[in-house]
């Protein structure tokens, strides 16, 4: 005979018990999380799904721009760069390959240039990514960045390398979100 214990009553997962639980994990290990192979995560940051992403990205702008020439307005500024958000970034690698690869598409078809932030609530992730090896270039050309954020307490996105601030004033291109794992 089984014997049902309920842990908590329905309640948002964000209200949960599972949710401190998971915001804890992820604080006390850090990058070890994804490194130390505890998070599955190569099914969700693979270089195929960030091929995937920037080809819809590069599509819906490219969309916007056909219009803005249908109708002589401009919905995109060309001298500022287009934010693509990552919410839950972990250790950046699905950041990392979207820049590479929207930097690669908008080169080849002329667009503007993308700059992709990866934000993480764990600061230890975000403290990672300036000095890793493999982002230092995406970095110092502006196609990466990082930023804290954390949904429990959102606000303005402060970039870690380009030592700027989206919000709470508007950017001038459309903002684009991506939450991939959150």
């Amino acid at each position: 005979m089984s014997i049902e214990r309920v842990l908590e009553e329905p309640c948002r997962l964000s209200e949960s018990v599972a949710w401190e639980i998971q915001r804890r994990f992820f604080q006390t290990f850090g990058p070890s999380a994804w490194t130390d192979e505890i998070v599955p995560y190569y099914v969700t940051t693979n270089a195929y799904v960030a091929k995937c992403y920037a080809r819809l990205i590069v599509a819906w702008v490219e969309d916007i721009l056909d219009l803005d020439a249908d109708h002589g307005a401009a919905a995109i500024d060309p001298d500022e760069p287009i934010y693509v958000i990552e919410l839950g970034a972990g250790t950046g690698r699905l950041s990392f390959l979207l820049a590479h690869e929207l930097a690669i598409l908008s080169q080849e078809r002329k667009l503007p240039r993308f700059r992709v932030v990866g934000t993480d609530f764990a600061e230890a992730n975000i403290a990672l990514w300036p000095d890793h090896p493999d982002l230092h270039q995406a970095f110092a050309e502006g196609r990466l960045d990082g930023a804290m954020f954390d949904a429990d307490f959102p606000g303005p996105l402060k970039l870690v390398h380009a030592h700027e601030t989206l919000g709470p004033a508007p950017v001038k291109n459309p903002l684009i979100a991506i939450l991939n794992y959150v």
